[in-house]
């Protein structure tokens, strides 16, 4: 029987939504933009799916992982559930920056034979620079950077889940939903979302950068 706080129409949410980035990403090569590695014949239609899904895939795995975490905060303290985060996400983030990000460099970069594939490795580690911008996940971990977002959302949303576990917190959001019919809700949702796009993006607009940042937090 499922535990307290476990809900399954939201795993099922999850698997569909991790289901719909794999296929989009297996659209890629088709899509009319560049990308990594480009087929010759582009499908307008696989471009419109995978625009749809740039749109709304993300954001969603976004929200849906900050319902499970804030349901999984009634099973364990909110140290322990960012222990358990950094358990399951460091690994494979670093594991990909070692192992895939060169390999992926190397196909989009240096396929042509110019570059070998142990020479790319090095090359790739060697020409690493930090920068204070989340945009350092996207450049070097590629498509891993949701991993680096999940991480950074999962320590900086720590104290807000702590409070959400105390009496006080509990109280809050009680008397909150008492009084938030179902449009209220809605516009809730959109209204914090509007205002990080309006006073961000025109000083971040590239992609995965603070605007982009922030928005999958407060998502």
């Amino acid at each position: 029987m499922p535990g307290r706080g476990h809900v399954v129409w939201l795993d099922w949410l999850k698997v569909l939504l991790v289901a719909g980035i794999c296929y989009f990403h297996a659209t890629q090569p088709f899509v009319v933009s560049p990308w990594l590695i480009s087929n010759d014949e582009r499908s307008a239609v696989l471009s419109a799916f995978a625009g749809i899904g740039y749109l709304f895939g993300i954001p969603l795995l976004f929200l849906a992982a900050g319902a499970a975490s804030r349901l999984a905060v009634e099973r364990r303290t909110a140290g322990r559930l960012t222990l358990l985060r950094l358990r399951r996400l460091l690994p494979p983030l670093a594991l990909g920056l070692v192992v895939l990000s060169p390999f992926q460099w190397w196909l989009a970069m240096a396929r042509d034979g110019s570059v070998g594939l142990p020479d790319a490795y090095a090359r790739f580690v060697a020409d690493i620079q930090l920068e204070a911008s989340p945009r350092w996940l996207a450049t070097y971990g590629y498509h891993l950077w949701f991993i680096g977002f999940l991480i950074a959302y999962s320590l900086l949303a720590l104290p807000l889940l702590a409070w959400l576990r105390s009496a006080d917190g509990r109280t809050a959001v009680e008397r909150l939903g008492g009084h938030m019919n179902a449009v209220l809700a809605t516009i809730s949702l959109f209204v914090p979302l509007a205002a990080v796009q309006l006073t961000l993006r025109p000083s971040f607009p590239r992609q995965y950068d603070w605007a982009e940042f922030v928005v999958g937090l407060v998502a």
